[in-house]
């Protein structure tokens, strides 16, 4: 009983400070949540179709599994986005980057493994085992794989925060969003982001440093198209094969082909007039790594480009 009267004796002494704290407090979470909200509403995206391409996405990392044994909904689904953003071509190489303190615990490998069985190659995958805070993950990415511009990806919440905390390092990201798990089961996790994106102040205003840098993993050049050092303002069939090495190829493929093809041709169905049952298609073959580029023609116009599966605006090529 005497704790008890000494605690309430406290209290009422330092009632005003109490107060004080309290508020300011509150006011913090509102600020902080506005101004991450607002810095980066024109930077986070739902649809593959309206993304930008980046060489390489960031992959936040979380636990397979929850306490209950369960399957993490919030690893699920930041899974299938990132198939999703891989196969419509949005991103060639993926960083993973997650919690791997404990032998028994490893967040990347364990996204590593799923994203294998569900068809992205092996080699296009990185790890990080070191991204102990998303703080951390987006400061590793400029500091250990040399990276200064990709897509982060995660759910809205958690994408706004790392967009944010990335922009602030002066490096270009952008967030592509995994479809979000019910209140009930992310109720938690929200009220956990408000502190967070406090945190996130803190730690600009005293540049914070991750837990661990160590060495720096380069992302093969090859994997980052080698393409870009052509001119894609003033491409003309000589430069390609030129650089290519190898005479230019045509075809033909017929619509329904198309749409059996690989997601990332699929878009192209849209551009075809009724009627029409194939189109064109140049194509241009590198001699180094097996790379490819598709030009795509309907009706004699150029419609659709694609460098070693990455689509480009076809106004930008010429031939």
């Amino acid at each position: 009983m005497n704790k008890i009267h000494m605690i309430i004796k406290l209290m009422k002494v330092y009632k005003p400070t109490i107060i004080i704290l309290i508020v300011l407090s509150l006011i913090s979470i509102l600020w902080a949540n506005s101004t991450i909200n607002k810095r980066t509403e024109n930077k986070i995206y739902t649809e593959t179709d309206s993304i930008p391409v980046n060489k390489v996405g960031l992959l936040l990392g979380t636990s397979k599994f929850l306490r209950n044994g369960k399957l993490n909904q919030y690893f699920e689904n930041r899974i299938s986005a990132t198939v999703q953003l891989y196969k419509a071509g949005k991103i060639k190489n993926i960083v993973i980057s997650g919690d791997n303190s404990k032998k028994s615990y490893n967040e990347p490998e364990d996204m590593k493994n799923e994203l294998i069985k569900r068809g992205i190659p092996e080699t296009q995958i990185y790890l990080d085992f070191a991204g102990f805070r998303t703080y951390d993950s987006v400061y590793r990415m400029k500091e250990i794989f040399g990276q200064d511009k990709f897509t982060i990806i995660s759910q809205e919440f958690h994408n706004q925060r790392a967009v944010y905390i990335a922009n602030a390092l002066k490096l270009d990201a952008i967030g592509f969003n995994a479809k979000d798990v019910n209140a009930y089961n992310g109720f938690k996790t929200k009220i956990r982001e408000k502190f967070a994106r406090v945190k996130v102040f803190i730690d600009l205003i005293f540049d914070k440093k991750p837990k661990f840098l160590g060495e720096k993993i380069i992302i093969n050049d090859s994997d980052l198209y080698e393409w870009e050092d052509l001119n894609l303002q003033s491409l003309t069939d000589t430069s390609v094969v030129e650089k290519v090495g190898k005479p230019l190829k045509e075809k033909t493929i017929s619509i329904q082909k198309i749409k059996d093809l690989h997601p990332l041709y699929r878009p192209l169905v849209r551009f075809i007039p009724k009627g029409l049952d194939s189109v064109a298609i140049k194509e241009y073959y590198w001699e180094k790594p097996p790379y490819l580029m598709y030009v795509w023609f309907v009706m004699e116009k150029k419609v659709w480009v694609a460098i070693d599966g990455i689509k480009y605006n076809p106004e930008s090529v010429e031939f």
